[in-house]
C-alpha cells in the first residue's frame, strides 16, 4: 500500500508553516473540511494501519523522508515533481477539503471564476508575498510518503 502525506516545497522549509496554516488550520482555512479519520491516517503515513497478524506476516514499512544509518537522506519512497504556482494552485483545488470549503462558502468564488477570491487564492497570495514568486515560477515539490508491505499468510 503506497501512501502520501503532505506536500512541501523543496529547499524552502520556511514555507511549511504557511502551507500547514492554510491546509490544516482552524476556522477560515481548509483544515475543518478534511474528511476524518481518513486524512489523519494518510498524513500519518498509514502508521495507524496494523495488518492483522492472523492474516499477514513479514510486515515492512518504508518512509520518505528518512535518514539512513549513515545519516544521509534516503529516497526509497520518493514522490518528487516540478510545479509552478499556477499548477500548484490547480492542484490545491483538487483537494477534498477545498470542495468541502466550497460547499460551506458558496458565495466565495475564485478570481479565476470572476469572484473576489477564495481560500486557495488567499493561500497563494500569501505564498507569493512570502517568496516574491509569480504564477510561472518553477520549483520542486515532494510529498512525504510511505510504503506498507505485508505477505498474506497461507497457513
Amino acid at each position: 500500500m503506497l501512501g502520501y502525506g503532505n506536500v512541501s516545497i523543496v529547499g524552502h522549509p520556511e514555507l511549511s508553516s504557511l502551507l500547514h496554516k492554510y491546509t490544516y488550520g482552524g476556522p477560515g482555512t481548509l483544515g475543518p473540511y478534511w474528511e476524518e479519520p481518513g486524512r489523519s491516517i494518510v498524513v500519518n503515513l498509514y502508521r495507524d494501519i496494523v495488518p492483522p497478524s492472523a492474516l499477514y506476516k513479514d510486515v515492512t514499512r518504508l518512509y520518505f523522508p528518512r535518514k539512513s544509518k549513515s545519516g544521509e537522506s534516503e529516497t526509497i519512497v520518493h514522490i518528487p515533481r516540478k510545479m509552478t504556482m499556477k499548477i500548484m494552485d490547480s492542484y490545491a483545488r483538487t483537494w477534498s477539503s477545498y470542495h468541502g470549503w466550497q460547499n460551506a462558502f458558496p458565495d466565495r468564488k475564485s478570481r479565476a471564476n470572476g469572484g473576489e477570491g477564495d481560500i486557495v487564492d488567499e493561500m497563494f497570495d500569501a505564498l507569493k508575498k512570502e517568496t516574491g514568486w509569480d504564477e510561472d515560477t518553477e520549483f520542486d515539490i515532494e510529498w512525504s510518503s510511505s510504503l506498507l508491505l505485508a505477505r498474506k499468510r497461507e497457513d
